[in-house]
């Protein structure tokens, strides 16, 4: 995969594709060593370290497509155990005099346009984190991303760092959450985060960020959650920047950030926001674990193996959660010609139960492929393409783009052939780079 280098020269990135032998991954500290928003002072940010532009080497633009059938060798589904990223809090069976009342997430009146705070409320102390100096679950409108017309409520959480503010009011990261089920309960802002995602944004806060970090169409708010639609997704990414923007010590400057199903809901965020959002101006996309659906990424995922239908494996929780989409946006869409009694009773919780109880229920009752699935299901993935795709690989912003090799939730054969076709559809490729590509993991 390759190491897509961000060059930061008086807040403007210009990024550089470098192509080394190993693939590069986001170290949770990034954002410890990323000033450059706060101080202004030139940096290169990379996979592993943050330098400044003397210790880096001017190349030419690199951007050498590798051939298709070269992307199961490079990124091979690794035996070793897999990295679970997407796993969040087992809250499914808390007492719910612990959970607020759900009437926060319900809007009666109009919605107003895109954009616009409803109301905010602040969190309960155990789903602050620990580096916020102040937390808030909010509300806002945005756009319905299935129908790209009605006016929707849309809920998630803002938090804002410790100390002064710089001029200007705190830079804002923009996070997209992983993968955390389909039930309006399983919003982070009402069920909670993993601890892996509060360490990682707890370091955004500690490097002087705030963090506004929406649930998503769906989740929260009434409406079903259209999992993986990136419309959707980028829509409420973009409108929670909007609508946090005039709230107290809350600067204009911002940048995207995702991990896993949020990765990918980063990168259409980049892609609609030209369109959708002309003045909501990111200056960079960080993005680790993005998934990447066609046709060609199918096959590649099927010669590696990663499709094995006799493996009990929990990430098949997604499948499963594909097929709520299915349901969910395809009019006579009918699940059960593809599911078995026992993939029936797995599908079925996904209405009320979040990601953690589905993989659970997967792993407990020995549920593969085979043994949940009556038949393929590819031709339905491949009927939710329009959905699940990125409008555009050509992205006016700065991208960095982080994947594991031993990756089993999102493979990283899917994540190079992204890179690869954003590099040769022209996404930014100029400017100081470093070769080395050697991190730890996120």
């Amino acid at each position: 995969m390759r190491d897509l280098s961000l060059a930061v020269e008086s807040g403007n990135f210009t990024p550089q594709i470098t192509c080394p032998p190993r693939t590069p991954q986001l170290n949770v500290d990034l954002p410890e060593r990323l000033q450059f928003l706060r101080s202004g002072a030139p940096l290169v940010a990379r996979g592993s370290d943050v330098r400044p532009p003397a210790m880096a080497v001017e190349r030419n633009p690199c951007c050498t497509r590798p051939p298709r059938e070269d992307w199961n060798a490079r990124f091979r589904v690794s035996s070793r155990p897999a990295c679970r990223h997407d796993v969040g809090p087992r809250r499914d069976a808390q007492s719910s005099a612990r959970r607020p009342s759900f009437s926060f997430y319900e809007w009666s009146g109009d919605v107003p346009g895109p954009g616009v705070l409803l109301r905010s409320e602040p969190l309960p102390q155990d789903l602050t984190l620990e580096n916020a100096s102040k937390s808030e679950r909010i509300l806002y409108s945005s756009t319905n991303g299935l129908d790209d017309k009605m006016h929707i409520a849309v809920s998630g959480a803002l938090f804002w760092p410790k100390g002064d503010p710089p001029a200007g009011g705190w830079p804002l990261v923009a996070w997209a959450h992983g993968t955390v089920g389909a039930a309006p309960k399983c919003a982070p802002s009402f069920m909670g985060r993993s601890e892996r995602d509060k360490k990682y944004l707890n370091s955004w806060l500690s490097a002087g960020f705030a963090v506004v970090a929406t649930d998503y169409q769906g989740l929260g708010t009434a409406g079903g959650h259209p999992f993986l639609a990136t419309r959707p997704e980028a829509y409420g990414v973009l409108d929670s920047v909007r609508a946090v923007r005039g709230q107290p010590q809350i600067g204009d400057a911002a940048i995207v950030v995702g991990q896993s199903q949020g990765a990918g809901a980063a990168f259409a965020t980049a892609a609609f926001q030209p369109s959708y959002a002309p003045d909501v101006k990111p200056l960079a996309t960080v993005a680790t674990g993005a998934p990447y659906f066609s046709k060609e990424t199918l096959a590649a995922l099927a010669r590696s193996g990663a499709d094995n239908r006799d493996k009990v494996t929990p990430t098949l929780a997604y499948t499963f959660l594909l097929l709520q989409l299915a349901e969910l946006t395809t009019p006579g869409f009918d699940p059960k010609p593809y599911l078995t009694d026992s993939g029936r009773a797995v599908y079925d919780m996904g209405s009320e139960s979040c990601l953690g109880a589905t993989e659970d229920a997967i792993e407990k009752g020995q549920i593969s492929g085979k043994v949940g699935f009556a038949k393929a299901i590819a031709p339905v993935v491949q009927s939710l393409f329009p959905l699940i795709s990125y409008p555009t690989l050509q992205l006016r912003q700065p991208l960095f783009v982080g994947t594991r090799e031993a990756d089993h939730d999102v493979p990283p054969a899917m994540q190079g052939a992204l890179v690869s076709d954003a590099c040769a559809a022209g996404s930014p490729r100029r400017g100081a780079v470093t070769p080395d590509s050697t991190t730890a993991a996120p």
